[in-house]
């Protein structure tokens, strides 16, 4: 019962980038590590950038960064970059918001 109190939702981290790999290395915080942090100072979701390799399939990195995230301790979305352009990336593109619930590419 919240009654006379005070309630406020959790907050959501709109930039992360957890493991992301990058010229070599990985990013130290994972899906579990860098999201059970978060819920402990009060970060109950969060939104991930999917950074594609160039030529990469974007549902192909999608993909992969949900397998990373199904051990997420919170709720998170995903901004997808575009790291290169095709015809295909512009159907893919369609395709992850139609099908996959992402609305922003960047």
């Amino acid at each position: 019962d919240g009654s006379g109190q005070y309630l406020l939702p959790g907050g959501i981290d709109p930039h992360t980038h957890m493991q992301l790999p990058f010229m070599g290395t990985v990013a130290s915080e994972d899906f579990f590590s860098g999201t059970a942090a978060g819920l402990a100072g009060g970060t109950t979701s969060i939104i991930d950038f999917v950074i594609p390799n160039p030529q990469q399939s974007l549902l192909e990195a999608f993909h992969q960064w949900r397998g990373w995230a199904e051990k997420s301790a919170s709720d998170y979305g995903f901004h997808v970059a575009i790291t290169w352009w095709s015809e295909q990336v512009r159907e893919e593109m369609s395709e992850l918001v139609s099908q996959h619930g992402i609305n922003s590419c960047l």
